[in-house]
């Protein structure tokens, strides 16, 4: 089990993941199933050692396979998953929405 996030902020959002999951599915062949986990963030507190009450809701979805075996796939393949977890986890995308602000800075910035 791949957790491809690989941290854990005090702040909302999905993160960006890490590429090793998906070059190992790419490069094997076998799919990868998005898991999307929803709550955890108010229930487990970073840098807090006691949870708090609350509800947990985790989405499994389908299986998703590699097209090929190469990058460009396990990319592919990352995007993919990536779009399933962010409509289940119920948490903004942090990544595509910083790349949003950033972009609208920079156009901003000329005038």
């Amino acid at each position: 089990m791949f957790f491809p996030e690989g941290t854990f902020l005090r702040v909302p959002g999905l993160q960006a993941f890490h590429m090793g999951a998906f070059v190992v599915a790419a490069r094997a062949g076998v799919p990868v199933v998005p898991v999307g986990v929803q709550g955890t963030r108010t229930i487990l507190r970073a840098e807090q050692w006691f949870p708090r009450p609350g509800r947990v809701r985790i989405t499994v979805g389908a299986p998703m396979r590699p097209q090929r075996s190469d990058w460009g796939a396990a990319v592919a393949l990352r995007d993919a998953v990536r779009t399933q977890i962010a409509q289940y986890c119920g948490e903004p995308d942090a990544v595509h929405q910083s790349a949003a602000v950033h972009q609208t800075d920079a156009e901003n910035a000329g005038d």
